[in-house]
């Protein structure tokens, strides 16, 4: 943000050790997306950089090239400051990572980034949760500093050594954003509502945004220099707030027209016209930059805007003056940091590749090697908007280009024959699936892939011209059929339907001429499943591959798309590793998918022994998992925090690679046939791995097996709550089910809690999907005891049901007379019991002529629903995107379905549907997502 500090030159001593990791970052333009910066007063070139999800960089010549700083704890930074009064200060915030003890909040530094600690007092006594930090606000020329939370406004008097809390709102105590000039002026804005300091005391404003959702720590602007209480604010509806009254009293400002897409921000330089009453007010409207100079006697202006007549990249997050906040010195974008020669006129990119700003955001990489005559190794690798790169040199150049960004590519890669091809893939804006030639060419707008239909997801390339594409045809309920072709589209055939929703790619094992095939599926909510289909090309047969042992696949999510984290042996189509993000647990399954075993030693090399939590919110710290094709006893596994695990040995044992902890968020693997292997980050940018790749010597290795305390087949068992005894469970003729008794069950998803008043039940939480009542006979009668839903899994609950913190059980029912509890129900997996119903909804882009998986802000999706109750007005379905509730009382037809569609305005993001439907005491929840990317205007 805006920082005033002083600066002298320091040097960093790192410690040095063994690494088979080394960062390769292309020779490229672009650095990554960056969003907030810090410039020293005294020492312009003297730069802190955070990015979106590669940590923090700085420069000491104002941004030719950076230096990661590797220190500091979580890939994922929100804003950040240097101390006035000592440069060696540096403080910064965080979003909520994977670390047990939450990384999320307030770090600080005394040695210029060398290391990081907690300051004194975060977080508060009586906070709960894992809450972030969020904008830093540093008093001029002091040692103060006011931080905006999740658990109020955090205030320093001693350069962030220590923090004390105020909360403005109690019921409400999250705070997006601060700016404090002096103990007595000040501004700040919770979810709802601007605040102003009165005397020192904060109250709460008149005026200020009153709609939307859209918030941005980046969010207060003030020519403190003049000397006038006035304060702009970018609000939460996107438009432009100001204040004359030290944020008393705020109307709006005239804006040019904006739309949606990434968050808005708002800044203020000195007069570029050197006039003391004069100062610019520069606003970032997610696509670019507008400027207009205002005077400290009509601040509102006139709305007179201009745009820079050049940028190289669109999309800011940040802008940083010289010191005394004379001119625009540097802009944060989606394409990294960029140098201005012109006072803003024009802007370029500066500092990338080697030694630089290396925080691309790249979701996949594949490649292939090519024989022939002119023998080569092709690489291609896919990003958030800073477009989808290829090269024919293995990675030397980056010649090949498509603009913008990317998902699910394909090159071939598995051919046996090593041949050149064309590129298959997604791309946006536009959002359509393109073919491209041989490395790519530099094409904004390559030709179209010939699809199955109309509205197809991106096509899983087989071998050569051979691939299988997912169509959904419209619901209520929608089906979910797969094609095959094997002529690169020209003709197309019915190859397979599946029941449930299919998400990410096909992965394919065993002979390419007929593989078989797995598919990940959306069951519920937050239960994501998988299918296998044996012969996909001759006589497709599809069945589970989730039943027994599987509760649910834990995800990798990035702003371009989703993916399951599981991977099958190439050569051996029954050898599967996944995560499984709700069981806690890395597992196995050696007979393609029929039952699932735990791997402790995994679970305990990607947790580093329980130092990250296994998955948050279902996103796994686990990200991907991949067996190296020339050598199939060789397996890697990503994660979030803690490099890469790999096994030599088939899987028998783990360990981490030396040095990859510095590569955060992985995301993909491409083995060429020989040498170093590849790896891309979801902001760290590319890597090359070196290990030996040699198979063992006696060329043979054993799938893990399953070991003998984990049967096959799962047992249900009901624990009294007057004994504590954990017995056998008999269904609903077991005798703990009385003749008066009654039994909730969970479909698609678990009991997490339990409200009890001595034995009464006044409230049962639950995962995720569907909650039943039944009676002794099996007939569903209305619930007796209101639901909510959480995630979050009461300790209470499992010593209730007798189950320690390391069992793969969870509690899946529970047994009533009238609201008295008589025991509770655990399983393994999922109860089978039959419902006559599962609410499900599928979001799907609007625009039937698009890619159904993703949407642009400013478009529209679609959401499908189907198992739900009859109803209208009240009894309807209530819509939710994200926190916001976007429509109510959506009718519900005689056949328990209904369409509705809901316009988009936000991007990028993983953008989260929830459809709400009260039935009685029950209440019913499903979700879906979607993928929205911000439209491009670049």
């Amino acid at each position: 943000m805006r920082r005033i500090v002083l600066s002298i030159a320091i040097t960093l001593t790192w410690a040095c050790s063994k690494s088979d990791v080394t960062i390769a970052p292309p020779r490229v333009p672009q650095g990554g997306r960056a969003v907030a910066i810090a410039v020293s007063q005294s020492d312009g070139k003297r730069l802190l950089v955070g990015s979106a999800s590669g940590g923090l960089f700085r420069s000491f010549n104002g941004g030719v090239s950076f230096q990661h700083l590797d220190a500091f704890p979580t890939y994922a930074p929100l804003d950040v400051a240097i101390a006035s009064l000592d440069p060696n200060i540096m403080i910064a915030t965080a979003r909520d990572d994977f670390r047990t003890m939450s990384g999320g909040g307030i770090w600080r530094s005394t040695d210029g980034g060398a290391s990081w600690k907690r300051p004194t007092g975060w977080p508060p006594p009586g906070c709960g949760g894992r809450p972030w930090g969020r904008g830093i606000s540093h008093m001029p020329l002091t040692r103060t500093f006011h931080v905006a939370t999740d658990c109020g406004i955090m205030i320093s008097q001693d350069n962030g050594a220590s923090f004390s809390r105020t909360v403005l709102d109690p019921a409400r105590p999250k705070v997006r954003g601060v700016f404090v000039v002096n103990r007595t002026t000040g501004v700040a804005a919770d979810d709802i509502r601007l605040w102003f300091l009165n005397n020192g005391t904060w109250q709460m404003a008149a005026g200020g945004p009153d709609s939307m959702s859209e918030y941005n720590f980046q969010n207060f602007a003030t020519p403190w220099w003049t000397g006038r209480p006035i304060f702009y604010h970018a609000g939460r509806d996107r438009e432009i707030y100001f204040t004359v009254d030290g944020g008393a009293n705020w109307e709006k400002m005239a804006t040019p027209p904006h739309g949606g897409g990434r968050e808005k921000h708002i800044e203020v330089g000195r007069g570029l016209d050197g006039d003391p009453t004069h100062f610019d007010v520069y606003f970032g409207d997610g696509f670019t930059i507008y400027r207009q100079a205002v005077t400290t006697a009509v601040p509102g202006g006139t709305n007179q805007w201009s745009q820079p007549q050049s940028m190289d990249h669109r999309d800011p997050a940040d802008i940083a003056f010289t010191p005394g906040q004379e001119r625009p010195f540097m802009l944060a974008t989606d394409g990294g940091v960029h140098l201005t020669p012109d006072n803003g006129k024009t802007w370029k990119l500066t500092g990338s590749h080697y030694g630089g700003f290396t925080a691309l955001q790249i979701g996949e990489m594949t490649g292939r090697a090519v024989g022939g005559n002119k023998p080569h190794l092709d690489l291609y690798y896919a990003t958030q908007d800073n477009d989808i790169k290829g090269s024919a040199d293995g990675g030397q150049t980056w010649a090949g280009s498509v603009s913008h960004e990317g998902a699910f590519l394909m090159a071939d890669a598995a051919n046996p024959a090593h041949v050149d091809g064309p590129v298959t893939g997604r791309r946006c804006g536009g959002c359509s699936l393109f073919q491209a030639v041989p490395h790519l060419g530099n094409v904004a707008d390559p030709p179209v892939f010939k699809s199955a239909a109309s509205s197809a997801d991106p096509p899983a390339q087989i071998v050569g011209k051979a691939y299988i594409q997912h169509v959904a045809a419209a619901g209520p309920p929608p089906s979910f059929d797969f094609f095959l072709t094997t002529n690169e589209g020209a003709s197309w055939s019915p190859s397979f339907t599946l029941p449930f929703g299919p998400f990410s790619n096909v992965k394919f094992s065993g002979p390419l001429t007929n593989p078989v095939a797995y598919v990940a599926v959306k069951r519920g909510s937050n239960v994501f499943g998988l299918y296998r289909i044996q012969d996909v090309i001759t006589q497709p047969a599809v069945r589970r591959a989730d039943s027994t042992g599987l509760t649910s696949i834990g995800l990798l999510r990035t702003d371009q798309a989703t993916y399951p984290v599981f991977a099958v042996d190439p050569s051996n189509p029954n050898h599967l590793i996944a995560s499984d993000a709700g069981a806690n647990q890395m597992k196995a399954s050696s007979n393609g998918g029929i039952s699932w075993y735990p791997l402790p030693a995994l679970t305990t090399a990607v947790t580093d022994t329980a130092r990250f939590l296994f998955q948050n919110a279902m996103t796994s710290f686990a990200t991907t998992i991949a067996w190296d094709p020339a050598n199939t006893c060789h397996i890697l596994v990503g994660t979030m925090q803690n490099g890469v695990i790999r096994s030599a040995d088939g899987g028998q044992t783990w360990s981490r690679i030396a040095g990859s902890r510095v590569a955060t968020y992985v995301t993909s693997f491409f083995f060429p046939p020989t040498g170093a292997i590849w790896m891309s980050t979801y902001g760290r940018g590319l890597w090359t791995i070196g290990v030996d790749r040699a198979r063992p010597a006696n060329a043979r290795c054993a799938f893990p097996s399953r070991p003998g305390t984990h049967p096959d087949l799962d047992s249900l068992i009901v624990t009294s709550i007057t004994t504590n005894q954990p017995r056998l469970f008999d269904g609903l003729r077991d005798t703990a089910v009385c003749a008066t008794c009654t039994v909730l069950t969970v479909k698609n998803g678990w009991v997490t809690d339990l409200s009890l008043k001595g034995n009464l039940a006044d409230r049962v939480v639950i995962s995720s999907g569907t909650i039943v009542e039944r009676d002794r006979t099996g007939k569903e009668v209305p619930l007796s005891i209101p639901n909510a839903y959480s995630e979050t899994e009461s300790q209470g609950l499992r010593r209730l049901a007798g189950l320690d913190r390391a069992s793969p059980r969870r509690v899946r029912g529970v047994v009533l007379r009238n609201r008295q509890v008589v025991g509770v129900i655990s399983s393994r997996d999922d109860l089978q019991w039959p419902q006559s119903r599962t609410p499900m909804i599928y979001v799907a882009n609007a625009n039937t002529s698009m890619v159904p998986s993703v949407v642009e802000a400013g478009g529209a999706v679609t959401v499908y629903g189907s198992g739900f109750v009859p109803g209208t007005g009240s009894t309807g379905v209530t819509i939710m995107m994200g926190e916001d509730t976007v429509a109510t009382g959506v009718p519900v037809s005689g056949n328990g379905g209904f369409t509705v569609r809901i316009p988009v305005s936000q991007g990028p993001a993983l953008l989260e549907i929830s459809a709400l439907q009260r039935d009685g005491l029950r209440l019913t929840i499903e979700r879906g997502s979607i993928t929205a990317v911000a439209r491009e205007d670049r």
